[in-house]
């Protein structure tokens, strides 16, 4: 799998679909990769131009050692943009964390034509940064099986398990993740304060939420739907890992909007 030199990082990436056809970039959650991703891309690849990578110190991208800051992800998004010559307009989809670095780069840069956020994650209260401060503290001293069952159980709970080798391959890559990677990825998010940027995301937006989502319920991204300019809002049988879970259903969501925004 390519990968590309931007800003001292080497991020691993997969450019697939229709060349001509509008760019559409899927961005992964916390503790993910580009393969969170896979079941609704090789769809999406028969008509759109799919952009899906891995994050700073995620999947085969960079380690990342030292702390940064969340904004540090839509700074890397625009650089491989860049670097692959990807021109504007473009569409978004992110999942939980991957949701806030969409609403990150739609607020902070030029030619976002739409924004898809599933289980949209935009921050996090006083007990959440705790945890995840503490989480990022074992998972570097013990490793990543010290946190993954207990971070699973709410993230993909046995009520959204409907095959056992989908989650079973999910937690393989989860513990496969680089440990010192995903605990500062933690920290980065721990510090999130996404509320004063939503005002400056003008483009039309696909909320959905997971019937099953622990983390990030429905009525929290109701009410984030309606702080948006332009957002329509939609309610999926899913967790709070919507690509993984319910692969079809978001397709069908996602075909719709994007399709609607082809036509206008």
């Amino acid at each position: 799998m390519p990968s590309a030199d931007v800003r001292g990082l080497r991020l691993r990436y997969e450019l697939c679909g229709q060349s001509s056809g509008p760019t559409l970039i899927l961005l992964h959650e916390l503790g993910g990769s580009l393969a969170s991703w896979q079941p609704v891309a090789v769809d999406l690849e028969r008509d759109f131009q799919v952009l899906r990578y891995d994050q700073r110190g995620a999947g085969g991208s960079s380690a990342v050692r030292s702390p940064y800051a969340f904004s540090e992800h839509a700074v890397d998004l625009e650089a491989l943009l860049d670097a692959l010559r990807l021109s504007p307009p473009y569409h978004l989809a992110g999942n939980a964390a991957g949701a806030a670095v969409a609403l990150l780069y739609a607020s902070t840069c030029d030619g976002v034509a739409s924004l898809a956020l599933c289980c949209p994650a935009t921050g996090v209260n006083a007990a959440r940064r705790a945890y995840l401060l503490d989480r990022a503290s074992r998972a570097e001293r013990e490793g990543m099986i010290a946190v993954a069952d207990e971070t699973l159980a709410k993230s993909f709970p046995r009520s959204v398990i409907r095959n056992d080798v989908v989650f079973d391959t999910y937690r393989r890559r989860f513990l496969e993740a680089d440990a010192a990677g995903y605990a500062n990825a933690n920290r980065a998010f721990a510090d999130l304060v996404l509320e004063p940027h939503l005002g400056a995301v003008v483009c039309r937006c696909l909320v959905l939420a997971g019937i099953h989502d622990v983390l990030r319920p429905v009525e929290e991204v109701r009410g984030l739907a309606a702080k948006l300019h332009d957002a329509e809002f939609a309610v999926v049988d899913s967790g709070h890992l919507m690509p993984v879970q319910a692969p079809e259903a978001l397709t069908v969501h996602l075909r719709r909007f994007l399709g609607e925004r082809r036509s206008t």
